[in-house]
């Protein structure tokens, strides 16, 4: 299979910061990418002449992986010593593609995909199943937690508490139907990922209140197959990176004592979900979103490897860390929220795709 270059829409994307970063840290740990991709390419063409080569070049690539979670922990000031607690989120902040697995949504064999998604650079991969029997779904989630593992990308289960901890995932992922914060902290292990689904700007600042560890912001673009009485759109992604931003800023300046501290004074890392694909991620990029969960994007692509290569490829291209457009510029979305200001005032003085499939981390919540 070769690669469409004229049809791809790739090649008429440019997004801010493609040609640029802000420090040597940052060229160090996207050289470590493509030193991966290299290896994997070098993977393929040595089992041409020797299966010995081949796996080496793969061990290889396993100590890339390794290396740059030590750079990226350097990066960050963390001893790499430290537990699996770290060594999960330090992953979790550097990640960009989260792609949700569901068998019913794979164009091919869902352990194909699985397989071909990690090799496109998916830095996060939640197995989504409701109808399966729990041997079942537990068979499943352990095969998942070790592709997962052997790729270097995080594992998370959908819902399921009991069987993130049976399978020793990395983490699950709650709707705001499921269990609290609290009550799934007492199944999960110490150091375990919880991941939230938020669909308006309260639900988003209690889970970041209750000390989620990742947020689903959406859903971003409608959905043609479930129904929703609204959406929150690009609006909300605005609204939440407006308002993490601000957070961080206040956070900096040491002021204390009132609502946006307490309740925004560490930004979590969120994720844009909700009918996203190669076409309008330029759209949800420039509302203020640096990572984004998709389904059918990379799950029902002919080729999902590089569908996952061309959306990490946007996603890694982007500024690490840039202020959404403001009120009143072109490229604005949506204006300043209305709460963002009166608290800045107070702090100063205080799924579906097009294809047809659902793209939402857990059940719908009508805000």
């Amino acid at each position: 299979r070769h690669r469409n270059t004229r049809g791809d829409v790739g090649t008429t994307i440019t997004v801010p910061g493609e040609t640029a970063r802000e420090s040597l840290s940052e060229v160090v740990l996207s050289n470590c990418r493509r030193v991966q991709e290299s290896l994997r390419s070098l993977e393929e063409f040595g089992k041409l002449i020797s299966v010995e080569f081949s796996a080496r070049i793969k061990q290889f690539r396993y100590q890339m992986y390794d290396l740059e979670l030590t750079l990226n922990q350097q990066h960050h000031g963390v001893d790499a010593r430290e537990s699996h607690t770290s060594r999960r989120k330090l992953r979790l902040e550097s990640a960009v593609l989260y792609v949700l697995i569901t068998e019913e949504s794979c164009r091919q064999n869902w352990q194909n995909v699985v397989e071909q998604a990690l090799a496109g650079g998916a830095d996060i991969l939640q197995l989504r199943e409701k109808q399966l029997s729990d041997k079942e779904l537990l068979r499943r989630a352990e095969w998942l937690v070790a592709a997962c593992r052997e790729a270097n990308a995080l594992s998370i289960i959908n819902d399921r508490c009991d069987i993130a901890v049976a399978a020793n995932a990395d983490g699950v992922h709650l709707g705001q139907d499921e269990l609290s914060i609290t009550a799934a902290r007492k199944i999960l292990r110490p150091g375990q990922l919880l991941g939230i689904s938020t669909h308006n700007i309260q639900q988003f600042e209690s889970a970041v209140a209750g000390g989620t560890d990742y947020l689903g912001v959406g859903p971003t673009f409608a959905s043609t197959t479930k129904a929703f009485a609204s959406f929150a759109g690009l609006q909300f992604i605005n609204q939440v990176a407006n308002c993490q931003i601000a957070s961080s800023q206040i956070a900096s300046s040491g002021v204390t004592g009132n609502r946006i501290t307490g309740t925004f004074h560490q930004t979590c890392p969120w994720f844009a979900i909700g009918g996203i694909n190669e076409s309008n991620l330029p759209q949800v990029l420039s509302a203020g979103a640096q990572r984004v969960a998709v389904t059918a994007a990379v799950t029902r692509q002919q080729d999902p490897f590089a569908a996952a290569m061309r959306l990490g490829r946007q996603l890694r291209s982007a500024p690490a860390t840039s202020r959404p457009p403001q009120a009143g510029s072109e490229q604005s979305v949506a204006s300043q929220p209305p709460e963002l200001t009166i608290r800045m005032e107070q702090s100063m003085s205080d799924t579906e795709t097009s294809d047809g499939t659902d793209d939402t981390f857990g059940p719908a919540v009508n805000s």
